[in-house]
């Protein structure tokens, strides 16, 4: 019965269980998922990205500027190489224009 107390226990460490395994059980449906994706043929290749001002003046490239500075250290956090190409800089330290050779293994 549940008045006795390793009855109690064992309900409570059941209980623990059954949370653990639930959140077990949704971490590896995710991980399947991905894995069920087509694998797309370019995947393996490098990458040139582009990144331009839009309009807005200097709030533009400065945007741009620190969109290019977040993506090449997304880039080192993956252990890709990322090189500015080519650039034409805009003011505050932002760019019109910056092109980057991203390589490296997926």
């Amino acid at each position: 019965t549940m008045n006795d107390p390793d009855s109690r226990d064992l309900y409570l460490m059941a209980q623990e269980e059954v949370a653990e395994l639930e959140q077990e059980s949704e971490r590896l449906e995710k991980a399947i998922k991905l894995e069920l994706l087509p694998k797309d043929p370019l995947d393996d290749k490098n990458v040139m990205l582009e990144i331009r001002a839009g309009t807005g003046g200097d709030e533009a490239s400065i945007w741009a500027g620190d969109l290019v500075r977040m993506d090449m250290k997304f880039g080192e956090s993956q252990s890709w190489t990322c090189k500015l190409a080519n650039t034409s800089e805009g003011t505050y330290g932002g760019y019109k224009e910056a092109i980057l050779e991203v390589q490296g293994d997926r």
